[in-house]
């Protein structure tokens, strides 16, 4: 009777050990993932993980994650920086980010492209969809243009892509890529 009451025991301690292990893992994750605290346990793992891969010096200067949305802010060298806010969901994988790119210094790519770049970039959109299709659109004001694009994601391969570029200065354009203005007009 004793050795029954012994493996009985033995077991509910089993049966408590097991589920209260699962909650404290649970609970671990939730708490790196998704909340203040566990954004900034995090933010210098991912930077240097980010600049493993990267020709250049990446900050990451903001990054707040929750169970459904994103706010990140990386500053690309000096001047330079990406945005990205928005919703996503875990469960349906899907996501609507918008984002903007501010290259206020392209100089500071010229190591990477081996170019003698100038002047500046920005553009803006949206990211949509789901990991497996999404669409980018955006705009710019490439060399004063009225620039629009538009690239549909599938499977991680380029599927259809659109530019519209209108009234951009070819002088302009030539001058960001560090070469003489050979001609003048817009395209």
């Amino acid at each position: 009777m004793l050795k029954y009451k012994k493996k009985d025991l033995n077991m509910k301690k089993v049966l408590l050990i097991i589920p209260s292990s699962f909650f404290i893992l649970l609970s671990l994750v939730y708490t790196l993932a998704f909340t203040s605290f566990g954004n900034n346990l995090l933010k210098p793992y991912i930077e240097d993980k980010l600049n493993e891969s990267s020709p250049i010096l990446l900050r990451l200067k903001t990054f707040h994650l929750d169970m459904s949305s994103l706010n990140i802010l990386i500053e690309l060298g000096d001047k330079n920086d990406f945005l990205a806010q928005g919703q996503y969901s875990l469960f349906t994988q899907n996501f609507d980010i918008n984002y903007e790119l501010k290259l206020l210094k392209l100089s500071a790519f010229n190591k990477v492209i081996k170019k003698n770049l100038k002047g500046e970039l920005s553009t803006s959109g949206k990211v949509k969809g789901t990991l497996q299709s999404f669409k980018i659109t955006g705009t710019s004001a490439l060399a004063q243009s009225d620039t629009k694009y538009s690239v549909l994601i599938e499977n991680m391969q380029i599927d259809k892509s659109a530019i519209k570029l209108s009234h951009a200065h070819i002088q302009d354009l030539l001058s960001m890529i560090g070469e003489k203005a050979y001609a003048k007009g817009n395209i």
